[in-house]
């Protein structure tokens, strides 16, 4: 194959699964339960799994202070547990709509996360 030809498919790829990522943040804005995070405790089943395992590798047994970078974090909400959880986090993720869904539940929140 040429690199034309898989730069052109990879192209068509991409921005097809970027908008189908971008077609799915208000879907998923309605059903992940976003209301649960008003509970300063709530963290997500999945960082709280991710903890457990975790724990025995960290310092202080705790993200606590930890500075973490969570790719393809989607619309923020395991980023944002983790941010409860005592880490400094940034979230990075190629959809520009997700970011700013994560962002406006960040503000809400008054949660401190990039």
């Amino acid at each position: 194959m040429d690199d034309q030809r898989s730069a052109s498919d990879w192209e068509t790829a991409r921005s097809t699964n970027l908008s189908k990522w971008e077609d799915r943040v208000p879907l998923h804005e309605a059903a992940y339960g976003l209301e649960r995070f008003d509970d300063p405790a709530y963290l997500t089943s999945v960082v709280r799994t991710d903890l457990a395992a975790l724990t025995p590798f960290l310092p202080g047994d705790s993200v606590a202070g930890l500075d973490v970078c969570h790719l393809q974090c989607h619309i923020g909400t395991d980023t944002l547990s983790l941010v409860r959880a005592g880490a400094r986090v940034t979230g990075v993720d190629f959809s520009p709509a997700a970011l700013a869904s994560a962002d406006r539940l960040a503000a809400r929140l008054g949660l401190d996360a990039t």
